[in-house]
């Protein structure tokens, strides 16, 4: 999907599927989704520091919004 350093915005368009992220700075990372469905804002990661780990993400149309302090990247798989 995608790398980066420090906050962003992605419009997410594909299946449900896993999504596989790294985070390597020392204070919040968040990903939160938000989707067409009625009041739906899931908090998929919200850790301190360093991380890596998959969870899931459903269905698009959905925005990706990252909170990070550090390098990250996100991997739809």
């Amino acid at each position: 999907m995608d790398a980066g350093t420090g906050d962003a915005v992605f419009l997410y368009g594909g299946d449900a599927a896993a999504l596989a992220a790294t985070h390597d700075g020392g204070s919040n990372f968040a990903v939160i989704e938000e989707t067409d469905a009625f009041l739906s804002m899931g908090l998929l990661i919200n850790e301190i520091g360093a991380y890596s780990g998959t969870v899931p993400i459903s269905s698009g149309p959905s925005v990706l919004m990252v909170t990070a302090d550090g390098n990250w990247t996100l991997q739809v798989q």
